[in-house]
């Protein structure tokens, strides 16, 4: 129950959070989300990932920016933030068939918000069965 509370006030908090001066990305000029330094690198490559099927960076410089001007970043975090990415993206092309007008270039709040959750969860549910197999081997309190 406590683990529960504890999750649900987190993702209150993480659904209603708006970053300050939030301007959307343009013209190259790095405007952080969600996504910041190294983030803002692996996110970019999970656009990649998902809209262009490849792991070339250059048009999403181009959109959001590249403040740190490196080249390589590891592929093992937007591989794991690629289905909620899509889930993401489809649900963004869901909604702007009701006029929501959510942009289809993927660096919006909508998309990172979804997009970063599963970590959130991902954490969450290793936290439970960590306890879980704790208390197997020790009392609850020790968990």
């Amino acid at each position: 129950i406590v683990f529960g509370a504890l999750l649900l006030a987190y993702l209150g908090l993480y659904a209603s959070y708006r970053p300050v001066n939030y301007e959307p990305p343009q013209g190259g000029k790095y405007t952080p989300l969600l996504a910041r330094g190294d983030g803002h690198y692996l996110y970019m490559g999970t656009l990649s990932l998902a809209l262009d099927r490849d792991f070339d960076l250059t048009n999403q410089r181009k959109l959001a920016g590249a403040p740190f001007g490196g080249r390589y970043y590891p592929i093992g975090p937007s591989l794991l933030f690629l289905p909620t990415f899509l889930v993401a993206h489809g649900s963004a092309w869901a909604a702007n068939l009701f006029g929501a007008g959510i942009p289809m270039h993927g660096y919006t709040l909508w998309h990172q918000r979804i997009t970063f959750v599963a970590t959130v969860l991902a954490g969450f549910l290793a936290l439970v069965l960590g306890y879980r197999l704790a208390c197997r081997h020790a009392s609850r309190t020790a968990s």
